[in-house]
């Protein structure tokens, strides 16, 4: 899988910032606290969208394609149970 396939163009890949968003998504299995692994995927939330706001073309990336394909290449495991434990207890 490339992020061609998620129309997210050669030009616009970032790859140290979305490395570092990967670690922070892979990073949410070896915190404990809600807080902490909503501030994890808020993180790469945060460095995701710092790196497709710096694009100034028609053919923006949406952040939306980007984070998809993050998660996807990152894999974090149990993500849903996650999320919904930290809406549960926040």
């Amino acid at each position: 899988m490339q992020p061609e396939d998620f129309d997210i163009k050669a030009e616009h890949i970032h790859k140290l910032q979305w490395n570092l968003a990967i670690r922070y998504l892979q990073q949410v299995e070896n915190v404990i606290t809600p807080e902490e692994k909503l501030s994890c995927y808020e993180r790469a939330c945060d460095i995701i969208s710092g790196s497709v706001r710096g694009v100034t073309t028609e053919q923006d990336p949406d952040e939306v394609s980007v984070l998809i394909y993050l998660i996807i290449k990152a894999s974090p495991t149990r993500m849903h149970t996650t999320l919904k434990y930290s809406s549960l207890i926040s």
